[in-house]
């Protein structure tokens, strides 16, 4: 076997060093190249919108700043009004899911699937999919202590509402930097 001097085991080592040092000295030029570009923009005088378009942003402005509260973005309503909105809001969701268990409860459920499978022929595996996981639900319904299931509930919540909180640090942090 013909070995080229190139393929010794310490010339490798050598290749690789000198790739090493190419590499740093890449890094240091593309440094300066940067420092050199950022100082050259920072002479440049900070450019201004056009005068057409400097007017039309303040007329926005101006005219979003004259808005009723009822037509500005939820954080700008008023504290009761917008604790209210959530109360109404939950409300809802807890009769619409009270009214949809005892829809399911009262057996219309099975009578709404008997129309849908008529109808649609893909879903009878819909339906067969739904009453496995309804029998599923019924079957750990009875082993799990409904204390263990509110608790889950519980934190859930709680764990929905710190990332709440956290998203909302994160963005007052991210406009502070503004």
């Amino acid at each position: 076997m013909n070995r080229r001097p190139t393929d010794t085991p310490r010339d490798a080592r050598d290749a690789r060093g000198a790739h090493d040092a190419r590499d740093a000295r890449d890094t240091r030029d593309f440094e300066a190249l940067e420092a050199l570009t950022s100082r050259a923009l920072r002479t440049l005088p900070p450019r201004s919108a056009p005068p057409r378009l400097a007017a039309r942003v303040h007329a926005e402005l101006e005219r979003r700043a004259a808005l009723p509260w009822w037509r500005r973005s939820f954080v700008y309503w008023p504290a009761p009004v917008r604790g209210a909105f959530v109360m109404i809001c939950a409300g809802l969701i807890g009769l619409s899911l009270l009214g949809g268990a005892r829809w399911l409860a009262a057996g219309q459920f099975a009578h709404a699937a008997q129309d849908s499978i008529a109808r649609w022929p893909w879903a009878g595996p819909v339906g067969a999919l739904w009453s496995a996981l309804l029998d599923l639900e019924s079957a750990l319904a009875g082993a799990v202590p409904s204390l263990w299931l509110d608790a889950g509930a519980a934190v859930l919540g709680l764990a929905y509402a710190l990332l709440l909180a956290l998203v909302v640090a994160a963005c007052r942090a991210l406009q502070a930097q503004r």
